[in-house]
Formats: structure tokens, sequence, C-alpha cells
């Protein structure tokens, strides 16, 4: 696990929410403080989609690039929000590329005090204490970052 300050807020904000980086990331959780608090949870209502919408997921969760636009008209206006935590996970094919010991891989956005920081994650399907994996999933989001030219500071936790 590592955690990432985010140098430049503004531009990761304009990518995360106008951009296309995070898209194929699933929405795990979303909690935004602004003038109320609003929950947003990832998870699929299948019972609302059409037989031919279902057969278009291969995931209990919904896609970055399907919500973004609804977290975007949350957080604009003149004023930031207070707080963010928006929980994103790989999807099974970007899961598939690391290990099939692997349940999930998780990135967490969190902004407070006027700073947004990004701490990774991985959940095995059994405990090992090979850490190989948390290792590999570090080094590909910091390279996430670094390849789209977001400055980060990396702390290990």
């Amino acid at each position: 696990m590592i955690t990432l300050n985010i140098l430049d807020v503004k531009k990761t904000m304009e990518e995360l929410l106008k951009g296309n980086l995070f898209d194929e990331f699933e929405a795990r959780d979303i909690e935004i403080h602004t003038f109320t608090k609003f929950h947003i949870s990832g998870i699929l209502n299948k019972d609302f989609l059409s037989t031919d919408e279902k057969e278009l997921y291969n995931s209990n969760y919904i896609l970055w690039k399907e919500i973004k636009k609804h977290v975007f008209n949350i957080i604009k206006g003149k004023k930031s929000p207070t707080y963010f935590k928006i929980v994103l996970s790989a999807n099974k094919d970007l899961i598939s590329n690391f290990s099939s010991e692997i349940s999930a891989l998780f990135i967490n956005m969190i902004y407070t005090n006027n700073k947004l920081t990004c701490t990774t994650g991985t959940a095995l399907k059994t405990f090992i204490l090979d850490k190989s994996y948390e290792y590999q999933w570090d080094k590909y989001i910091y390279e996430l970052f670094y390849n789209s030219n977001i400055l980060v500071e990396k702390n290990n936790i």
C-alpha cells in the first residue's frame, strides 16, 4: 500500500471528472460533502436494467465513466467540496493481468483540507505472506499518474 500526495489537484480533478484516465475503473463507493453529504454506491441495481442492458455488464459495479458526470454535477460550482472520497477498483480484465489470487485492486482518492491523496489497496482471495502483488499494483498506479504527467509525492505506508 502506498499513499500518493497529488501535487496538482486542479489537473488531477480535471482528469478524474472530465478526462478518461480512470474511465475503465469500477466505482465502488463515493462520498462527497458540499452543502450536504452525498453518498453513492457503485453497486449496479440490476432490477432496474432491461435484459439487454444486464448483458452489457460483466461486473456488479458501474464503471467510473458511467457515473463521473453525476459526480461532476455534485462537485461543480464556485466552492470546492469540504471532503470527498472516491473508491475505484480495477476491472476484471485489469486484475487478470496481475494474478488469479487477487479479488480486488483499489485506489482511494481522498480530498480534505484542500489536499488530494491517492491510496492503493489490494484484496486477496486467500491469505498469503507474499506482498509482490501489492507492490506490482502500487507500481502500476504510480506509473499511471507519472505517464499522465500528474505530479505526485510517494509515501510508503
